[in-house]
């Protein structure tokens, strides 16, 4: 004998199991396993072979029996589903935030040495103070440019430094020459009469005005904070010399940090030996 719960929760005793349950329908109500009453009593009523029996109590064990099993069937089964689900969110928050942290470490990375670049390029170079030229027979034959470290920038070598310089006609790049380098801090009886100018266009000398710790040597002059020095060229070799009314424009180029800016305009007429050219 099989019992089987209906809807009604009335037990069904079937005599021949060769019935095909699969024409009764499965209903899950509760965890309860029941078949259709309206299928039975169309499809089996009026069979021989089935009955309607009373609900008997010692059926309810096998009740409680069917309703745990299927209680616990169902529990594993969500909580191996739930167990992926949380093990795959695991997976994805940990890789999001591995690349949030990834991304996040990079930026500032490069935002730190860009600004450190940044810092240094601005800070860093040569600030052209007084641009003074010397006047003989209505041209101007030499000129000395002083200049000084930017404030905050390291140390600027000079034989490392180019002057770019043009006039209308004619561009020309100098360095440093060691061989007219001037001592200047005891004093000059005439400047623009030194050693400190070179007879060759390619070449600029210097006169230390000022520097307090001996940087500024004659083989390896390097100008820091505080000291200040005059570049001087030979403009008579450079372009025959610099008449009234002439545009000279250049720059100069130190090994690192910002260029500085030579631009100056000769009066229209020179009354005078030495002249200002250029003043920051």
């Amino acid at each position: 004998m099989k019992e089987i719960l209906f809807s009604t929760k009335i037990p069904i005793i079937l005599k021949n199991m060769s019935i095909k349950f699969e024409r009764f329908n499965l209903i899950f109500r509760d965890f309860f396993v029941y078949l259709s009453l309206y299928n039975f009593l169309n499809d089996f009523a009026d069979k021989p072979n089935c009955k309607i029996v009373p609900f008997r109590s010692q059926y309810e064990g096998k009740r409680g029996v069917l309703q745990t099993t299927v209680r616990r069937l169902q529990s594993g089964a969500l909580g191996i589903g739930a167990m992926i689900i949380f093990i795959a969110m695991v997976l994805i928050a940990g890789i999001a935030a591995y690349i949030i942290l990834s991304t996040g470490s990079e930026l500032q990375t490069k935002s730190s040495t860009t600004g450190r670049e940044t810092v240094q390029d601005v800070s860093t170079g040569i600030k052209i103070s007084t641009i003074e030229g010397h006047n003989t027979s209505g041209l101007i034959d030499k000129i000395v440019i002083i200049i000084t470290p930017r404030a905050g920038s390291p140390g600027i070598e000079l034989d490392s430094t180019f002057i770019e310089i043009a006039n209308s006609s004619k561009k020309c790049i100098i360095q440093y020459s060691s061989g007219f380098w001037v001592d200047g801090r005891s004093g000059l009886a005439d400047l623009f009469s030194s050693a400190a100018f070179s007879p060759v266009a390619s070449e600029f000398g210097l006169i230390v005005l000022k520097d307090d710790d001996g940087s500024c040597s004659q083989n390896t002059p390097v100008i820091n904070q505080g000291d200040s020095v005059m570049m001087t060229l030979n403009t008579t070799v450079l372009f025959d010399g610099i008449p009234e009314n002439e545009n000279i424009l250049g720059n100069i180029i130190p090994s690192e940090g910002a260029w500085s800016i030579i631009e100056f305009r000769t009066p229209s007429s020179f009354t005078k030996s030495v002249l200002i050219l250029q003043e920051d």
